[in-house]
């Protein structure tokens, strides 16, 4: 996989880096002037959840961007906000992000393995904030998260599904067993403050309706915002479409159709079914507001000033009336704790029992651990490649162990799927490495990974044959801030 060129569109810059299939250098004389950017805006344009740089925000422009797979093919990708279009010279795809990116994402890698297709980033591409610190598992970037448990699921097709679904279910019930333990101290607090369980009568049962009904009506009121905005959204598309005086053609007649809100298929549907639920979201809102009334009159207006009582000494109420058996409660998070981690033990087990994966990837790691005289700070025991010490580990010794780590992972992906995948690496010389480490790494990268296209960004210039330089000077896009 090569990614042949991005063109940037923001507002009236535009900007297109065409990148050479073997090795390229991000290049500037400072920092903070959009290397970082240009990295991040290709995992975004073929894609990714990355987030924004601070001086550029990705949802204000658009890109497009080329990539050639191993096979040859092409594909055209197009991203704009969380709509990607894919065209692959035969037909065109559209997807909605991040909803469809892993059903994109396994085009691209020729793989349909989940536990593979969402790791492969945490692989590729080390991000200068926090990829010279994930070793095999933790953020890569953003909200996407590296896990090498999983990835090595996926490449020896260890399916763990059922037992996954049944942890996560554990946790949910966890966190909804410890919100009751919540509650009982909760109870406890209002108690030692003098509290009472209230025994609620007439006019307490009515408060407490009134305080749920306006709670809805809250509710349906922001839903009638959200209808409000969606309808005027379609309104100024209609007219914006209709102020561009576009026309189609028709492939049976050849006749010009102008293209306004009479010619676009389906879009009357769409605004009737939004007036429509405005309309019933109207008619609710009116009934609950006439049962407050009705309910409020209900209540002895004598009384009505002294006997009112707030939301929050509703809700005491309301909790202090809900039986709860602390010690019961902390047994069932307890035997639901011994339950989950029985599980995940089983999940470990599956994963590296007689796993030739495992040995495959400890292997290629250490050897170029070895060769970056960072292997003595390691443990020649495959069993490391799972290690959660990286305490011990200082800057320099973690940065170049973190690199082995990532080759070793591309090598066994792309041995697993057959194609050939780019490597994306934001400032390689960290604070701590020395010149002769950065070259070490260097010499990896050309000696083991020349058929991968490599993406640099940096403020330093490497030693590499064939290097192609893209230097931004001001900014990303040319302009002065």
């Amino acid at each position: 996989m090569k990614i042949k060129y991005i063109k940037i569109n923001q507002g009236f810059y535009k900007r297109t880096f065409t990148f050479s299939d073997t090795a390229n250098l991000i290049f500037s004389t400072e920092n903070s002037v959009g290397k970082t950017t240009l990295l991040r805006l290709i995992l975004w344009g073929i894609g990714y959840d990355v987030p924004s740089t601070k001086k550029f925000n990705f949802d204000k422009c658009n890109t497009q961007i080329c990539v050639e797979l191993d096979n040859k093919n092409c594909l055209g990708i197009y991203r704009t906000n969380d709509t990607l279009v894919v065209n692959n010279g035969h037909e065109e795809q559209i997807y909605s992000l991040p909803m469809e990116a892993i059903k994109f994402h396994s085009i691209l890698y020729n793989s349909n393995n989940p536990d593979i297709v969402n790791n492969i980033i945490g692989a590729i591409y080390l991000d200068q904030e926090k990829g010279w610190t994930l070793l095999n598992r933790g953020c890569v970037v953003g909200k996407i998260h590296f896990n090498v448990e999983t990835l090595i699921r996926g490449l020896s097709n260890i399916d763990c599904t059922e037992l996954l679904a049944e942890e996560k279910k554990l946790e949910f019930e966890i966190a909804k067993y410890k919100k009751m333990l919540d509650l009982s101290e909760y109870q406890r607090q209002i108690n030692d403050a003098g509290g009472k369980v209230f025994y609620q009568n007439k006019d307490d049962e009515i408060r407490i309706k009134i305080a749920t009904l306006k709670y809805k009506q809250s509710q349906i009121k922001e839903e009638l915002n959200r209808i409000s905005s969606v309808i005027k959204e379609n309104n100024s598309f209609k007219d914006y479409i209709e102020r561009m005086n576009l026309t189609v053609i028709s492939p049976n007649t050849g006749e010009e159709i102008p293209v306004n809100k009479n010619t676009i298929n389906g879009y009357e549907d769409v605004q009737q079914i939004a007036l429509a639920r405005k309309k019933i979201q109207l008619m609710e809102l009116q009934k609950i507001t006439k049962k407050i009334e009705d309910l409020t009159m209900e209540i002895d207006d004598s009384n009505m000033i002294e006997r009112v009582e707030t939301l929050i000494e509703s809700f005491d109420t309301q909790v202090l009336n809900i039986p709860i058996d602390a010690i019961a409660v902390k047994n069932v998070i307890e035997q639901l704790t011994k339950r989950k981690k029985e599980i995940c033990d089983f999940i470990k087990i599956k994963t590296k029992t007689n796993n030739a994966v495992i040995g495959e990837i400890y292997k290629i790691a250490w050897s170029y651990a070895k060769e970056l005289n960072v292997d003595k700070f390691a443990d020649e025991n495959e069993s490391y490649l799972f290690t959660h010490d990286l305490k011990s580990l200082s800057g320099a010794v973690l940065h170049l162990t973190v690199f082995a780590f990532r080759l070793a992972y591309i090598k066994a992906i792309e041995a697993a799927l057959n194609i050939t995948l780019p490597i994306i690496i934001d400032s390689p010389s960290g604070k701590e490495v020395q010149k002769d480490n950065v070259e070490k790494m260097m010499n990896i990268l050309e000696r083991d990974f020349s058929n991968n296209q490599v993406i640099i960004a940096s403020i330093y210039k490497y030693e590499i044959d064939n290097l192609k330089v893209h230097t931004i000077v001001k900014s990303l896009m040319g302009e002065e801030f």
